[in-house]
């Protein structure tokens, strides 16, 4: 199998006669995708490199390194592959390092869509975190069984006072200001 052109982020490595090639699936991923890298090595006589595997690495833009390893195809000799998860988003660097020096390939993590996000309940998610914190899991239809599970901790109610504004004396005075005032004011203007 050999590294098809379709592969975005190939580059190659230029020191002496060695050679290799790091190919990417895609040029960017969305968090949690798995990325799959193909490297193609070969050493200084330009023949395949047969190493059982390659070091490698994922770097990010603050320059957080994680390692990786490249091993190779059983019957390819020179053709290396690794797979690892897309993790927080940002731009990154994949190498492999080859008996010539290192190859790499950028690439970019996004955030995603909501879109993209699986809608399915991730049952064995949800029963460890129901367990660390004393939870339970139920499904839609078994709703009302929350209150047998988790009954009120106090009794809730509700009081109404009724309280007419007439027994107010703030409101029966500011009544009274207001009727006097207009009062006055339309004396004054000759408006009664």
């Amino acid at each position: 199998m050999c590294i098809r052109d379709s592969y975005l982020g190939a580059s190659r490595l230029a020191s002496g006669d060695a050679g290799g090639e790091l190919a990417l699936s895609k040029e960017s991923y969305t968090y949690g995708e798995t990325i799959e890298a193909t490297a193609w090595l070969e050493d200084g006589l330009a023949m395949p490199w047969e190493e059982p595997s390659a070091a490698g690495f994922v770097e990010s833009e603050s320059g957080d390194r994680v390692d990786v390893v490249f091993t190779r195809e059983t019957g390819q000799a020179g053709l290396y592959r690794a797979r690892f998860p897309a993790g927080a988003a940002g731009r990154f660097k994949a190498a492999v390092i080859g008996p010539g020096g290192s190859v790499s390939s950028t690439f970019i993590v996004g955030t995603g869509t909501v879109e993209a996000f699986s809608r399915e309940a991730d049952r064995e998610g949800l029963s460890a975190l129901a367990s660390a914190t004393g939870g339970a899991v139920l499904e839609a239809e078994s709703v009302g069984q929350i209150e047998e599970l988790y009954p009120p901790q106090s009794e809730s109610g509700s009081r109404l006072t009724l309280l007419p504004l007439w027994a107010s004396w703030w409101f029966l005075l500011l009544t009274a200001g207001t009727l006097l005032a207009e009062w006055v004011l339309r004396k004054k203007w000759d408006l009664l």
